[in-house]
């Protein structure tokens, strides 16, 4: 790796490409509407709009991930050195591993904080519409489905238990 900079570029785009599992981007703002939709039991209608602004929440959201993952990968890099001040390439072994490790638990938070805005968003406006439809005799949104309890991707919700045992070097959980 070039640099520190580049490092971090790398390692985003890796975690990037780990939260979208072959996909696309707007297929990931896609998948997280229809989770939203299946939680709240919204006809499908809606994910023509929703979909965008789950795009744009997430991409909101996701340009500070390289700024993230540069703070751990030197914060990593520092506290392997301090341990054995002469290894180098284990200080950007370490570096590597933990701002991987941190991207990925990044966007595995987005993921849910996304899922969870846009699950609220549409619970907000179902019952604004429907106190609505109540004034002026119109129809609601229809519910056509009783709201289901959703989950993320199993990878997603694995990543959200924390850091894993390195072999030959326990995690530094901090309190």
């Amino acid at each position: 790796m070039d640099s520190a900079a580049g490092t971090a570029e790398e390692l985003a785009e890796q975690a990037l490409r780990w939260v979208l599992r072959g996909g696309t981007w707007s297929g990931l703002a896609r998948e997280v509407a229809w989770q939203a939709a299946r939680a709240t039991g919204v006809e499908h209608g809606c994910l023509d709009w929703l979909t965008g602004l789950v795009e744009a929440r997430l991409a909101e959201r996701v340009d500070g991930l390289e700024f993230v993952i540069d703070r751990v990968c030197d914060d990593a890099r520092a506290a392997h050195l301090r341990a054995w001040p002469h290894d180098r390439p284990g200080g950007e072994t370490a570096a590597i591993l933990e701002g991987h490790e941190q991207g990925v638990l990044a966007l595995s938070r987005l993921y849910v904080e996304v899922l969870e805005w846009a699950s609220d968003l549409l619970s907000q406006r179902l019952r604004c519409e429907s106190r609505a439809a109540e004034r002026h005799r119109s129809p609601a949104p229809r519910q056509t489905r009783a709201p289901a309890n959703v989950e993320p991707p199993a990878r997603v919700a694995d990543a959200l238990l924390g850091p894993r045992d390195r072999f030959g070097w326990p995690s530094r959980r901090t309190a």
